[in-house]
């Protein structure tokens, strides 16, 4: 059980960074795709990227913590939003 609470910590760690990593690129897009070649093909795959990272960060949660969980536990405003987002998005 110890081993697993830690290589369990370890692999919301690892999600962690990639999706913040996920989100500066977004971001980042978003900033420069305005300025720079609006129109051109890799915001877009930049977009499909950031998207698809955070798809598999919430269902990776859903699976990892439950629908329930997911949604109404100590995290649950935030992942509702992040659901919604993504819902959008996609």
């Amino acid at each position: 059980p110890v081993a697993v609470a830690s290589k369990r910590q370890r692999w919301d760690r690892t999600l962690s960074i990639v999706v913040i990593f996920a989100v500066l690129i977004s971001l980042a897009c978003l900033g420069l795709s305005i300025d720079r070649a609006p129109g051109h093909p890799v915001w877009t795959v930049l977009e499909v990227f950031c998207t698809t990272v955070f798809v598999v960060e919430a269902i990776v949660k859903l699976q990892s913590l439950g629908c329930r969980a997911y949604f109404r536990g100590e995290a649950g405003g935030w992942n509702t939003i992040d659901f919604a987002i993504i819902d959008a998005a996609t």
